[in-house]
């Protein structure tokens, strides 16, 4: 049996997130991490594991942003 719809399915293509954005979704998801600390026994290991990456991701879009700036 063949399919006897004829109609095409459109293609959605996202578009990449500027320098500016990331930076400002790091920084969300550190306030969340502070937040989610906040209400947990275990907030000095949840500040510790994430925290040290959060930091290297906020001074990684600094430069990045700085580039873009110049």
């Amino acid at each position: 049996m063949n399919n006897t719809w004829n109609y095409r399915i459109p293609i959605v293509t996202k578009r990449k997130p500027t320098v500016d954005e990331l930076y400002i979704h790091v920084l969300q998801l550190k306030l969340d991490m502070y937040k989610l600390a906040e209400n947990s026994s275990n907030s000095y290991s949840i500040i510790y594991e994430y925290g040290e990456q959060l930091n290297d991701a906020i001074a990684y879009y600094k430069r990045l942003v700085k580039k873009v700036e110049r």
